[in-house]
């Protein structure tokens, strides 16, 4: 039986890619600020959009799995199928005969050590069960959590896994 939550180390795990691109960005702004000849080049504002843009989109994409499975424990037992999600008082156990389907929401460059964007660590899986209810595991709360059952579950590859704007 395998337990999970939300840790710092798992938190620096998604955003690490970021970190990297952030501090390459920084030297690139401040070789420009110290650079004392006026910045005409439209090259640099190029590059500082695409970091702000790229900025945005990370930090709310770690917010949004963060607040999607904070406080949440998860129980995984691999032998029997079963998942036990746990969020304050209210437990939803998850078994092969209650999953109606099963949607793996990843980037369309995710790979096991990550990809080409910032974002393409994020990814999660989203439980359908016949009772109505849903359940989405995140790459935030169980980075390598692999789920299937033949025949119900859908990969659905995006450019960035936005649980929201699923």
């Amino acid at each position: 039986m395998i337990e999970q939550k939300i840790t710092p180390k798992k938190h620096l795990k998604h955003i690490w890619p970021y970190i990297l691109f952030s501090f390459i960005m920084v030297l690139i702004m401040f070789y420009d600020w110290g650079n004392k000849t006026e910045s005409n080049n439209k090259a640099i504002y190029i590059i500082y959009f695409v970091f702000g843009t790229v900025s945005i989109i990370n930090i709310y994409l770690h917010l949004e799995y963060y607040f999607t499975n904070r406080g949440v424990k998860l129980q995984y037992d691999r032998e029997k199928g079963e998942i036990r999600y746990r969020r304050k008082i209210v437990e939803i156990v998850i078994s092969p005969e209650s999953v109606k389907s099963i949607e793996i929401h990843q980037s369309r460059f995710f790979k096991k050590k990550g990809g080409f964007l910032t974002t393409d660590n994020y990814h999660f899986y989203k439980f359908i069960l016949y009772d109505g209810k849903k359940v989405v595991i995140t790459s935030l709360l169980y980075p390598g959590f692999e789920y299937k059952l033949e025949g119900i579950t859908e990969l659905k590859e995006k450019t960035i896994s936005s649980i929201l704007f699923d």
